[in-house]
């Protein structure tokens, strides 16, 4: 992409994974970017998707374009793709961007024909209950060309159709309609019979794919209810509409993989058995040859080819869906995709939900760099083993908003992320820029010691994730392990690595002695960790936490933090955090002070 949204000034390249794609990132990183990009580049988007405004255009660009490129791979096979193995090469293109009366017009060259690269689009904004209640004609009509592929090896709805026209000619002669035709019938003549009289008639509509939709409509019902207590999509739940939105894309997508052998369609019962199509006149046959050359038509009028390669683009499919819901939904998409060579999907989220329930191979993280967008295909990594079994192990729920953020503090433990909160707090004071940073940042807990696995991930040089990677640890006593220096050097000042030493509690004392009283003073002498008269030291608050005061870790950071919140012009902030703290704000791009009215 060169010159559309945040490809603005210099071109932003994405490089997606395989037939399954996250893009994760924060705010502005460019994922809508990409989407935008591959709903103007494709010719067949599904739903119709109205062109977005020319703000979206750079000025600073001359020729704004994008290029599209797809892959044939060996090791995964589609029908298109063998299709093109044997008969050409993968497809690419270009696609020109330019103003036109406010909007984006697109001229481009996208090679295949018709209905080879559908896109199937489900933008934030979507609304099921308008897509599936009868009024988009092309989802629901799809739906039911790809059941007949299914069941019978051809798309043809010329049976249905023929069934909705005899139901409907059949009330043509009944009440009221016979006798609302003869009423209009009796103002027509009066009308026109000086000088040409006509004869009206009420007949039945064109059954075509518009008609067919507005015939049906999705309802839903809770499991085990009887069809009849099924209800409108405009009072379910907007979570299970959206689920059942993308079910109907799903299977609306001919399954090329379970497709029937072709049969010999049913012919209407257009005449009686024993009359022959000799017996026919020249009008009867012409009135025949025009309804079998219209049903054609009909049927071929969809939206995928005979082989294709379909893209399910899901935009931020978290919106109205509980948590539970959505690792089973990223689940079910790759099943989806493993057994459907014909599909590809690709997901924008902001949820740590989705990226935990995929695989870091599965993952394109957007970020913002001093040059500009830039996307990191975590598959391109190049990742030891060991380290990519430990990102699929390790990126729970919890570890992996790390890499939604662009300045990361990774802790060992729960209480390591209370205490440096709140101590990061204290420094900031009451500077509202600083005291924001502070509570929107993110503090990762790993529940070990950190490795070297999570630095190669979010800040490897070569392609960062994060431009500020934090670790605070347990010193232990011992010096650092062999990778911290060596990745240190090697980061480009992206990673600092600090450590309370021994541990966490101890670490805290420096210039907070009268919190350590106040907070363990009032304890018997065996519950605290100094004796009556002594003040409380290093050595001894190591050695009552590392062993019988190990119980009270938890108890004592919500303390400290309490402690931090009501004392803060006495606390001292322990030199190597208010050293982590100052890492990662420095370079740290401060918002335009907001206008204030006067």
């Amino acid at each position: 992409m060169h010159g559309l949204r945040a490809a603005a000034t210099a071109p932003y390249v994405c490089n997606l994974p395989g037939r399954f794609s996250v893009l994760a990132g924060a705010n502005s990183g460019g994922k809508s970017t990409i989407v935008d990009a591959i709903v103007l580049s494709h010719r067949d988007v599904f739903p119709y998707t109205p062109r977005p405004s020319s703000s979206f255009l750079s000025q600073k660009v001359a020729t704004r374009t994008i290029d599209v490129r797809y892959a044939i791979s060996s090791t995964d096979p589609s029908p298109l793709g063998d299709l093109l193995d044997a008969h050409g090469a993968a497809p690419s293109w270009t696609t020109t961007l330019t103003s036109s009366m406010g909007r984006v017009s697109t001229a481009g060259n996208q090679v295949l024909t018709e209905g080879q690269l559908p896109v199937l689009y489900l933008s934030p904004t979507r609304n099921p209950a308008l897509d599936l209640g009868g009024r988009e004609a092309r989802l629901i009509v799809e739906l039911l060309k790809s059941q007949g592929l299914r069941d019978r090896g051809d798309k043809s709805l010329k049976e249905l159709r023929g069934l909705l026209g005899g139901l409907i000619g059949s009330v043509v002669n009944k009440w009221p309609v016979a006798d609302a035709e003869k009423r209009v019938g009796i103002h027509l003549a009066e009308l026109t019979d000086g000088v040409a009289g006509r004869v009206p008639y009420l007949g039945s509509t064109l059954i075509d794919d518009v008609f067919l939709a507005r015939v049906f409509e999705f309802l839903v019902s809770t499991a085990g209810a009887q069809r009849g207590d099924a209800r409108r999509l405009e009072t379910e739940g907007l979570g299970y509409s959206n689920l059942l939105e993308l079910a109907v894309i799903l299977a609306a997508i001919p399954d090329l993989t379970h497709a029937a052998t072709p049969i010999m369609p049913l012919v209407p019962d257009v005449v009686a058995d024993d009359v022959s199509e000799e017996s026919l006149s020249d009008e009867e046959r012409q009135a025949f040859m025009r309804d079998a050359e219209e049903n054609a038509a009909l049927d071929d009028e969809t939206f995928f080819a005979g082989n294709f390669h379909a893209v399910v683009l899901l935009e931020e499919p978290e919106a109205h869906l509980h948590p539970q819901l959505q690792h089973g939904l990223v689940s079910y998409l790759k099943e989806v995709v493993r057994d459907r060579p014909e599909v590809q999907v690709i997901i924008t989220t902001h949820s740590d939900q989705i990226v935990a329930a995929s695989d870091p191979e599965d993952l394109v993280v957007c970020v913002q760099t001093n040059d500009g967008p830039a996307s990191r295909t975590i598959k391109h990594f190049q990742l030891a083993p060991s380290h990519l079994a430990l990102a699929r192990r390790q990126l729970d729920v919890s570890r992996s908003a790390s890499i939604f953020t662009d300045r990361v503090v990774l802790v060992e433990g729960p209480t390591d992320a209370v205490v440096f909160r709140a101590f990061a707090r204290v420094w900031a004071g009451a500077d509202r820029m600083k005291s924001r940073f502070v509570d929107s940042l993110t503090i990762t807990v790993i529940g070990s010691r950190v490795g070297p696995w999570l630095y190669r991930l979010l800040a490897d040089p070569a392609q960062p994730i994060s431009s500020r990677l934090a670790i605070l640890g347990d010193s232990d006593g011992k010096p650092p392990p062999r990778w911290v220096p060596i990745a240190t050097a090697k980061s480009l000042g992206r990673l600092q690595v600090f450590y309370s030493d021994p541990t966490l509690e101890p670490s805290l004392l420096a210039g907070n002695v009268e919190m350590f009283k106040a907070l363990l003073g009032h304890k018997a002498e065996r519950s605290r960790p100094w004796k009556n008269g002594a003040e409380p030291d290093v050595a001894g608050v190591a050695a009552f936490f590392g062993s019988s005061g190990r119980s009270r870790k938890a108890g004592f950071a919500d303390d400290v933090a309490a402690y931090c919140e009501n004392n803060a012009d006495t606390v001292t902030v322990p030199a190597h955090m208010q050293a982590l703290i100052e890492f990662v704000w420095e370079g740290f791009a401060m918002p335009a002070a907001p206008l204030i009215p006067t």
